[in-house]
């Protein structure tokens, strides 16, 4: 029940709630990947910092040292690249089969 747009935004992307109605908005800028990761992110805002307020807006990016940013980013490593994967598969096969950066990974480690 979360209504999801795709905009050309300056952000990567945002969630809010309003009116009663979670909205995922996502910018149409992103490639497929960074796409994937920021509505991760955005679902593990909805999830975890659901605003108080009925218009409140959680942007992508916009305060990286935020706790909330970073709790939010941790969901989406986690739910791109699940623990179970991350230990069975070697790194190098996640590099080079999956396509997975090593900026990526490196976060996920984390």
């Amino acid at each position: 029940k979360i209504t999801v747009n795709r905009l050309p935004l300056k952000v990567r992307g945002y969630y809010t709630k309003v009116n009663g109605v979670d909205h995922i908005t996502l910018s149409s800028n992103l490639n497929s990947f960074q796409e994937l990761f920021v509505m991760w992110h955005e679902m593990g805002h909805f999830l975890m910092h659901a605003p108080a307020m009925a218009r409140q807006a959680k942007f992508s990016g916009h305060c990286e040292d935020d706790r909330e940013e970073k709790e939010a980013d941790a969901f989406a490593y986690c739910s791109i690249l699940p623990i179970s994967d991350l230990s069975n598969i070697p790194i190098e096969v996640l590099a080079e089969e999956h396509c997975f950066s090593p900026r990526f990974l490196m976060e996920r480690l984390k």
